[in-house]
């Protein structure tokens, strides 16, 4: 898998819980524009 199909799996369930994205990085501790950058594929997070 890659970054851009893992990114957008997490924007499909993000968006189909109702959850922003400034509500999401706010629960898992992050700043917005990191949840953005690996929604796009941009960023690899950490696990």
């Amino acid at each position: 898998m890659d970054l851009i199909e893992i990114g957008g799996r997490i924007k499909a369930h993000r968006k189909s819980m109702g959850i922003s994205q400034e509500k999401l990085a706010e629960m898992i501790f992050v700043s917005p524009h990191y949840i953005y950058e690996i929604e796009r594929g941009m960023k690899a997070m950490s696990l």
